[in-house]
Parts: C-alpha cells; sequence; structure tokens
C-alpha cells in the first residue's frame, strides 16, 4: 500500500445547479461517489469519502482544507464525485508527480484547470490562509511557487467531463447507455502532456 497517500472523493458540494444532490444520482445504476471508488481500488492507496466540509459553504478549497485536516498522510490526491470519467492511469500519473515532485498538480482539460488534483499535506496552512483571506476558489491554489499542470489529450478529454448541469447529466447517462464508458475507467487512449 502506498501509505503516504490518500485519495479523498469530494461528494459535500450543494448541488445547486444540479438542483439534486449528486451523491444520489445513479449513472449506469451506480451513484457518483462510487463511480470514483471502484476507479481508485487498483490503486492500493487508502481512500476517504468528504460527505461535509468542516467549513460549509466554502467550495471545493474548502473540500479540500477537510481532507487535509482528516488525515496526516504526507500526499493528498482529491477527485470530484462530478467527474465520474478519471481514469485510475490519470490518477497513477498524478499521484507520481505529487509524490516526486513535492509540489500541487492539477489536470487541465477543455481549456480549464482543476480536478483531480494532489498537493503536499504540509500545505495545509496555505490552504487555510487562502480560505481566511476569502478566497474559495480552487484556482487560488494555482498562485503557489510550486505548481505542475498536466493535460489531457484532445482523445481523453471526456475524462474531464464535469457533471454540474442536468443536461451534463443527460449526456454522460447516454454515453453510459451506449456502452462508452463503465466503471471502472482503468485505460486513457494517450499520455498526459505536462504544461510547462
Amino acid at each position: 500500500m502506498n501509505a503516504a497517500m490518500i485519495i479523498h472523493i469530494l461528494a459535500g458540494g450543494s448541488s445547486q445547479r444540479m438542483g439534486v444532490d449528486k451523491r444520489q444520482l445513479l449513472l449506469g445504476g451506480v451513484v457518483l461517489p462510487d463511480w470514483c471508488r471502484m476507479t481508485v481500488e487498483s490503486l492500493d492507496c487508502k481512500v476517504n469519502v468528504i460527505k461535509e466540509d468542516l467549513r460549509k459553504g466554502h467550495g471545493p478549497l474548502g473540500g479540500v482544507e477537510t481532507g487535509l485536516m482528516h488525515s496526516m498522510n504526507a500526499f493528498h490526491l482529491f477527485l470530484s464525485c462530478d467527474m465520474p470519467f478519471v481514469s485510475a492511469l490519470t490518477i497513477k500519473d498524478l499521484i507520481a508527480v505529487i509524490q516526486d515532485d513535492q509540489t500541487i498538480a492539477c489536470m487541465e482539460g477543455s481549456g480549464k484547470r482543476g480536478f483531480p488534483l494532489g498537493l503536499p499535506g504540509s500545505l495545509l496552512p496555505f490552504v487555510k490562509n487562502e480560505l481566511d483571506e476569502g478566497r474559495r476558489s480552487l484556482h487560488s491554489l494555482f498562485h503557489h511557487p510550486k505548481v505542475t499542470v498536466l493535460r489531457w489529450g484532445k482523445e481523453d478529454e471526456v475524462e474531464a467531463m464535469n457533471l454540474n448541469t442536468q443536461d451534463e447529466f443527460d449526456q454522460a447517462e447516454c454515453r453510459v447507455r451506449s456502452g462508452d464508458l463503465a466503471p471502472p475507467i482503468t485505460f486513457r487512449r494517450a499520455d498526459l502532456i505536462k504544461l510547462p
């Protein structure tokens, strides 16, 4: 087991744009957090599902703080339950960057940076300070001096699919019904691109 790493699945958001609790949504008969859990099972890391943030209403960065405070692990990787198609291979590659470079590492897909992302546990004071200063966006993390950004290739951008609205969920459901996607997501078609 990779004792230094813990994977957190964030499932405590307000789901305002979706209109219903995303944790309860069935995609292909499987609730969204379980898509993520099934994908990470092969990675031999401790897994923690965060259903409630310590600071309510502080967005995704509040979930990151909760995960960092939950565990004394040296390294933390965060998945969002509304991104069920992230592959185990992508997660494995991010873990390697986080541990090798001792840096914040995040993915970029469809021109946006965000989840999945990881960081050393030693950055808890930095995260707390960002929240104390009223910065709740993940993007505040990307101003830290040590950030590595990986990008999916075009053929793998389905991994960046974020299910925030009913329309996005319906599109994902169509792909699952067609047999295009099913948990666990283990493969990726192309190598990740490390941005300078």
